[in-house]
């Protein structure tokens, strides 16, 4: 049974899960249609990956296994919604991290690997911001990139980039 996003944590959660769907960079690295579609492609919290079985396949929130051929992202809350009360005014804040994991293309250099990976990153990065305001995002976000990393030379994860997003958000609208 699907679980709704009812606590402000949650709504957090599924603000960042909407940013990165509504990427249209995203949406052509994952081979969706739409943001709906992109959601499938995107892990809340680590929850479907083994730590177990570190070369395992990760899996989406609703138990499918993802095609890693295609790009991933996994949204983690760094710290949880921090209230603020001051001068009559109120307000919440925060941060998440969002791995976006970005496959390579075989035929480009190390460094055409990078620059493709990054690239990608800054785009997905500027269409978030553009969303801002929007129904189920935020209010406001400052939202930065982070070097990208190769993340395995051998393991199920060989020829992804993970690229860092860091959302430090303020309020839902």
């Amino acid at each position: 049974m699907p679980v709704t996003s009812d606590s402000y944590e949650s709504k957090v959660s599924a603000a960042a899960v909407a940013l990165i769907a509504g990427s249209a960079t995203f949406q052509a690295i994952t081979a969706a249609a739409n943001a709906t579609a992109a959601k499938a492609f995107i892990v809340e919290d680590w929850s479907g990956v083994d730590d177990a079985r570190p070369n395992a396949q990760p899996k989406a929130s609703d138990g499918t296994t993802l095609v890693i051929t295609n790009g991933w992202a996994v949204v983690r809350l760094e710290s949880s919604a921090t209230e603020h009360r001051a001068f009559n005014t109120y307000g919440r804040s925060g941060t998440i991290d969002c791995g976006i994991m970005i496959p390579t293309t075989a035929a480009d250099n190390p460094a055409e690997r990078f620059r493709r990976a990054r690239n990608a990153q800054g785009l997905i990065r500027a269409e978030m911001q553009a969303q801002l305001g929007a129904t189920d995002t935020f209010a406001s976000a400052d939202i930065r990139t982070e070097p990208v990393v190769l993340m395995d030379e051998t393991g199920a994860l060989r020829d992804h980039f993970l690229c860092p997003i860091i959302i430090d958000w303020r309020d839902l609208p």
